[in-house]
């Protein structure tokens, strides 16, 4: 790729990812084919590259194929320079990164629908590592906690910074059995007058032993009063 961005030689593999041919390529620019946003980003990192600031970059970008699909890749870019140091040209690694994108995105948009689903819940739900650090919290947990968690960041957070100590030490026994044993547990307790149930399940991966553990909590006070 010349310094100005035009493509000066290209391989098929290229030509395959952006849907153009050789001839077309060597025609235009590589400005010409990225995707709008991302324009800019790669023009800085070029500018810093010709100022000799960096010694090559990597970026994730799109490029516009020519039926007008957008295609993300992975652009390694690295410059030669003549004896005198003067920039001659760039050597661009292009790398079709499609696929994970669109696993990345899928990803992302099935963890927001699960995110959606969690929050709409009036029960209250937590994923908790075996050592007690919150890993996931719903908005009804938060709401419970929520004097609590507004003195601390909710994620990571352990329990003791969240509940008094003794029912925080009671919650991760409970929580550690539940993961050594691989078996769910049922609890009914008492809270400042009112009762809660829990159900604490552990939470496998493969190949892994247990070390996460989802709680669910409800309250109950209700139903206790009336049995």
């Amino acid at each position: 790729m010349g310094i100005d961005g035009s493509w000066l030689q290209v391989n098929e593999r290229l030509c395959e990812i952006v849907g153009y041919s050789r001839a077309e390529l060597v025609r235009s620019t590589f400005q010409t084919i990225t995707y709008p946003n991302d324009l800019k980003a790669d023009l800085d990192q070029l500018d810093l590259l010709l100022r000799g600031e960096i010694p090559f970059y990597s970026i994730e970008k799109r490029y516009l194929h020519k039926d007008g699909h957008v295609v993300w890749v992975n652009l390694t870019t690295s410059l030669q320079r003549d004896d005198a140091g003067r920039p001659l040209y760039c050597i661009c690694i292009v790398e079709d990164i499609g696929t994970r994108k669109q696993a990345e995105q899928s990803l992302s948009e099935s963890e927001t629908r699960m995110r959606a689903l969690l929050d709409a819940s009036e029960d209250e739900i937590l994923l908790l590592s075996i050592d007690g650090r919150i890993l996931a919290i719903n908005k009804a947990a938060e709401r419970r906690l929520a004097q609590r968690i507004a003195e601390a960041e909710s994620f990571g957070t352990h329990l003791a910074q969240l509940l008094p100590q003794d029912l925080a030490e009671a919650r991760l026994a409970t929580v550690r059995t539940v993961a050594a044993s691989g078996t769910s547990a049922h609890l009914e307790i008492p809270i400042h007058a009112r009762w809660f149930e829990f159900w604490f399940y552990p939470v496998r991966h493969p190949d892994h032993p247990v070390s996460e553990v989802a709680v669910y909590a409800r309250e109950i006070t209700e139903r206790r009063r009336a049995e």
